[in-house]
């Protein structure tokens, strides 16, 4: 739990100190303000058992992906869906929802760093929300 705060404090001042930056840019947003809270919850953001990121998904046989997929026994668990900071996390919900049922995951977060929006996935009911 102390990892859980020290990162969202450490994400916290990233988010005041830098918000331009994270604002303009989803991948900075991922690895500044994303990963270290998931590094918190103790998913290894490096282990592709873990976690994979651009999680290859086909949708109308198109080929898409996933911004995070995290992976419990090898089965996708959640998707995450990453948004630059501040951005309406409309586009990410509905991209997200397509990307869980194609893969089966159960679980959806959408997230800009700094809201973050848990969705069970078949009822597309809205689990929890929070502001770092």
């Amino acid at each position: 739990m102390q990892a859980l705060v020290h990162a969202i404090a450490t994400v916290q001042v990233r988010i005041q100190t830098h918000g331009p930056l994270y604002a303009n840019n989803e991948y900075q947003t991922r690895y500044g303000l994303i990963d270290p809270i998931l590094r918190a919850l103790e998913w290894d953001t490096v282990n592709p058992d873990d976690v994979q990121v651009e999680y290859p998904v086909v949708i109308n046989n198109q080929n898409k992906a996933a911004d995070y997929v995290l992976l419990c026994q090898g089965k996708p668990l959640v998707v995450i869906e990453a948004k630059s900071l501040s951005t309406n996390l409309a586009v990410a919900r509905a991209q997200g929802f397509v990307y869980c049922s194609s893969i089966r995951a159960p679980y959806l977060v959408c997230t800009d760093g700094d809201h973050w929006e848990f969705y069970e996935t078949q009822s597309k009911q809205l689990l929890m929300q929070s502001k770092i």
